[in-house]
């Protein structure tokens, strides 16, 4: 055989070996291809499962993409929820209360966390070594999964709970057991300052809230953000202030005569202060004093919650928001207050000139 014959027996021999490699390629992408549809039809398949469910409960899911938050949120009896709430909502229904437990509700940025300090101050008669932990583990939030319900459930009587849902959607047996209840409430246009700058800094890692204030305050307007209507919860808040287990406070009359409301929460949950006890829990739960203390919540470092610098306090002022509403916003604000709030006897002071009268 001459070597130009031996050369071609050698590349038809060779041929199928060359040939080999491609199949096999062909192969595996055929096989990783396939499992790539499996799983993309078993996350459409649980998406969907989880949408009946839900929609079986009352919860509907919101399309937030489009406010540049990263999470989907849920509208339950009319309420926008977070998805960590909705996702936990049967726990916080069925969640036990003690008729000896102290309630502080608000809409998100009330000052529900100042308030938070106060109570826990008045609680420990005013022992101000009895306070040196962080609020979270003093006064939970219901709702919030640190530190959580098991926490919440294992804490000692006299338990203080505070939490952003409103009357309509507490525990069932929030009814029945009717514990004290301090409800604040805030005026819009400081509130929805705060709001935003909260969401947007101090949760960037959890709701990573991408757009401008002024689009902040048309879904705020619009009863889009979370836990809105905003109107709707103060007025829920406001129709029960005449029931006997509830206290009606805001944030402006905290401002401008913070002893006084220190009495008043003293007295509606039964315990004795002295005018020293007073003024130092009034001296305590100032602004200044509560950025360096526990309160400011520096410790969710370590959780990767907070942003920037990590305070989660920021000017606690009233009227700043003329610092940053235009005034296209601001006339939203006060039309949805006359038509949504002003009929049922609700009002607000937006400057600290308005609070001090």
């Amino acid at each position: 055989m001459s070597p130009e014959q031996k050369l071609l027996c050698k590349s038809k021999v060779s041929k199928p070996d060359l040939i080999q490699p491609k199949q096999n390629e062909r192969k595996i992408l055929k096989y990783v291809t396939g499992f790539l549809g499996v799983c993309v039809l078993t996350v459409f398949g649980a998406v969907e499962y989880w949408k009946r469910v839900y929609r079986r409960k009352g919860i509907e899911p919101v399309i937030s993409h489009r406010y540049g938050w990263r999470n989907v949120h849920y509208r339950y009896r009319g309420y926008v929820l977070p998805g960590f709430v909705a996702n936990n909502l049967d726990d916080i229904l069925s969640f036990q209360v003690r008729e000896d437990d102290v309630w502080i509700i608000g809409f998100p940025k009330s000052g529900t966390t100042w308030l938070q300090e106060v109570v826990s101050l008045i609680g420990n008669d005013a022992d101000l070594e009895r306070v040196q932990s962080p609020i979270e583990n003093r006064v939970p939030h219901l709702e919030w999964y640190i530190p959580g319900l098991k926490f919440i459930k294992e804490m000692p009587s006299r338990r203080y709970i505070k939490t952003h849902q409103p009357f309509s959607i507490l525990p069932y047996d929030y009814y029945k057991k009717k514990p004290k209840t301090i409800y604040i409430s805030r005026n819009p246009k400081d509130l929805v300052v705060s709001f935003y700058s909260y969401t947007k800094n101090f949760l960037s890692g959890e709701l990573h809230l991408t757009i401008s204030f002024d689009a902040f305050c048309q879904l705020f307007s619009n009863d889009e953000v979370y836990s809105s209507p905003w109107w709707k919860h103060v007025k829920e808040g406001w129709e029960r202030r005449d029931d006997h287990n509830v206290l009606y406070i805001t944030y402006e009359d905290m401002k401008s005569d913070l002893p006084g409301i220190v009495r008043t929460i003293a007295a509606f949950l039964d315990k004795e202060l002295s005018d020293k006890d007073v003024e130092k829990i009034a001296s305590h739960c100032n602004i200044e004093s509560m950025r360096n203390n526990f309160v400011n919540k520096e410790w969710y470092r370590n959780y990767g919650l907070a942003g920037k610098d990590g305070r989660y306090l920021r000017k606690g002022e009233v009227g700043d928001w003329k610092n940053h509403m235009s005034k296209e916003n601001e006339a939203k604000l006060d039309e949805m207050v006359a038509r949504k709030l002003k009929p049922s006897g609700v009002s607000f002071k937006y400057t600290l000139e308005e609070s001090n009268k």
